[in-house]
């Protein structure tokens, strides 16, 4: 059996396809039209359905009808609760209080009973200082304050001298005063009883030498009321000298009292220097540093020696130091929270509040030195370890807040503006922001709690057509806690 085609098979092939009806042309064409006609209706009938739902109803309010030129957004509506406002700075601890312990007389450092790292307690003996001629001085003010003190007993004694002295001048004074009226009495008496006699001898009644010795009595009263009268002025004159020596007497013990108010200032002084050969701690503390050992001749600060003795740190309570920047040094304010972690102690905070800052910055790093308290009962915190001390500023308040993200260009001060879909558009709204940390900023005004801000706005102008779409829904995963 030939497997080559026929020559009668092939010619009868070609006469065959030419003799097609016209009918069966028809019937081809019909069949290629029917799968075109179904892809049009179907075109069609997707292009009504996005029509439709694109159409605004009742229950989406906010969405236009679609065009060419719409844009797909998605919307966050704000959030009350307000944000609060920190500032993180790296912060160092430093001791609240520290002390360099310098000598103030010099000499031979004769005992010393601490070194670094012992614990001390206010008014602690640390270091005696062997000053021999500081003692002599002391001992020597102390004999001279006692012979002083002695002097002022006999100026006082001698005061009380004086004053039996003039007591006993005026007693004379006024005896004699007592004297001359005496004798002025007699010699009156003397003086009637002569012109008596002197009558009685005119009359011839007794004789010439009865008179002359009665003229006699008188002279002798005259002369006794004339030794009476200096009598007086010498009492007088021995009264004012007297006196004279009550005054000197008490100048005298003024000036010994004097005398002894100085030489018990320089005893006090004498004092002074003798203990400072002995060094105290002035406070609870530790010690941080020592130069000297014992043996070792200390020079004291007053004649050049900048080296301290000891040092000594106050370390129940510590401040740590931060630098708050420009911004924020505004907002700062004494008795303002803030928590300090330091590097040197994982999984601590230490709660404190804002104690104290300089109220001035520095022109060179525009920062405010600020400083914070912390309570150190147990130690843990050591000078020197550094941190982060993080202040809040600004509490939690009633404002709302969106995504930093939903802010139209940079705020210039505190203005800026968002963009809301409102009817389908996107409408420009100028708003006043507040505290922005970076993931929310603070709206003050110029958007209601409904308002449809839009994230994205990339894209986006006013008036542009948009079309709000469904956030996608992510399912929150919990972690375990470190």
């Amino acid at each position: 059996m030939s497997t080559q085609p026929s020559k009668t098979s092939k010619s009868l092939g070609e006469p065959h396809r030419r003799a097609w009806s016209p009918g069966k042309k028809l019937l081809l064409l019909a069949l290629a039209i029917v799968p075109i006609a179904i892809g049009g209706t179907m075109l069609v009938s997707r292009e009504r359905k996005a029509s439709a739902s694109s159409t605004p109803s009742s229950n989406h309010p906010a969405i236009d009808s679609v065009g060419a030129d719409s844009v797909r957004v998605q919307v966050v509506q704000p959030e009350r609760g307000g944000l609060t406002r920190t500032s993180t700075q790296i912060g160092s601890v430093h001791p609240f209080q520290q002390a360099q312990l310098y000598a103030k007389v010099s000499g031979y450092l004769k005992w010393q009973g601490v070194d670094i790292g012992s614990h001390v307690k206010q008014g602690e003996i640390l270091a005696r200082i062997d000053n021999p001629e500081a003692v002599k001085e002391a001992d020597r003010a102390v004999a001279a304050l006692k012979q002083a003190r002695t002097q002022v007993a006999q100026s006082e004694a001698r005061v009380e001298t004086t004053l039996a002295d003039v007591k006993a001048t005026e007693a004379a004074v006024a005896k004699a005063k007592a004297s001359i009226g005496s004798a002025l009495s007699k010699r009156n008496y003397r003086e009637k009883e002569l012109a008596r006699y002197r009558d009685l001898r005119a009359r011839q009644a007794v004789p010439d030498q009865i008179v002359d010795e009665y003229e006699d009595h008188f002279e002798t009263s005259v002369a006794e009321e004339r030794a009476a009268e200096a009598e007086l002025d010498s009492s007088k004159a021995l009264l004012s000298s007297a006196v004279a020596k009550v005054n000197q007497a008490r100048a005298d013990l003024d000036e010994t009292k004097a005398n002894v108010e100085v030489i018990d200032e320089i005893l006090a002084k004498d004092r002074v220097m003798v203990d400072y050969t002995t060094i105290r701690s002035p406070y609870d503390g530790v010690i941080t540093l020592r130069n000297f050992f014992e043996g070792d001749f200390i020079r004291s600060a007053a004649e050049g020696n900048e080296r301290p003795l000891l040092t000594v740190a106050r370390t129940d309570k510590m401040r740590v130091v931060t630098y708050v920047p420009d911004r924020d040094v505004p907002l700062t304010d004494l008795g303002d929270q803030a928590v300090v972690t330091l590097d040197a102690l994982p999984g601590h905070r230490f709660a404190g509040t804002v104690s104290r800052f300089s109220n001035s910055e520095d022109p060179e790093t525009r920062t405010m030195r600020t400083e914070i308290d912390l309570e150190n009962p147990n130690g843990l915190l050591r000078e020197g370890m550094y941190g982060l001390a993080t202040i809040t500023l600004h509490n939690d308040s009633a404002n709302m807040t969106i995504p930093t993200g939903c802010l139209s260009g940079k705020a210039d001060h505190d203005q800026s503006s968002v963009f809301v879909a409102k009817e389908g558009r996107a409408h420009e709204v100028a708003i006043r922001v507040g505290v922005d940390n970076g993931i929310r900023v603070e709206i003050l005004s110029g958007l209601e709690p409904g308002d449809q801000v839009i994230l994205d706005k990339r894209s986006i102008s006013e008036g542009t057509p948009v079309i709000i779409e469904k956030p996608t829904q992510v399912a929150s995963v919990k972690t375990k806690p470190e």
